[in-house]
């Protein structure tokens, strides 16, 4: 099978770029922190290029109810503050850019606050005081860009723009 053109040249700054602009578009003239929007585009170019099947930490998970069965919850891992990083990423993405799929299993309030609070838990290992910042935002607009990643790929699919989660 051909792979589609867009697919072809995907590398790691293409593919920001593209949910970047993307991003951009259903943003139109709202006011959002750069690092908010850079942030977010990087989640979504992440998982565009990692397949689900191999990764060298947590594997891009296929749907929320994975979540709770792929990462330990225990009481040691809850301070294992990587974890927050890589759950509200798949949160993120989950919750955000498939929204619309996962309305229909899942109560997207809860996974909303999960992804939250993995931004807060992320908070706590963040690379130096922007990165806090960062995180700290995240976690206070979670359901908003977790709207605007819904946005986006109901433009995508309206534009009939090609793409398959690996």
């Amino acid at each position: 099978m051909e792979t589609p053109p867009i697919v072809q040249g995907m590398n790691p700054s293409t593919t920001i770029n593209f949910f970047y602009s993307g991003l951009r578009e259903v943003i139109g003239e709202r006011i959002v922190s750069q690092d908010e929007i850079l942030h977010v585009s990087s989640v979504l170019a992440s998982f565009a290029l990692t397949s689900c099947e191999a990764s060298p930490t947590i594997a891009p998970l296929r749907a929320l109810s994975e979540l709770s069965q792929k990462t330990d919850f225990g009481p040691e891992a809850i301070f294992a503050h990587e974890i927050g990083k890589i759950a509200s990423a798949q949160c993120l993405f989950l919750n955000g850019f498939f929204r619309d799929q996962m309305r229909r299993e899942h109560n997207l309030g809860l996974y909303d606050q999960l992804g939250s609070s993995f931004y807060l838990l992320a908070r706590e290992s963040a690379e130096g005081p922007r990165q806090r910042a960062l995180f700290d935002e995240m976690s206070r607009k979670f359901t908003l860009w977790a709207r605007y990643c819904c946005a986006l790929h109901r433009t995508l699919r309206k534009n009939q723009v090609h793409y398959r989660m690996h």
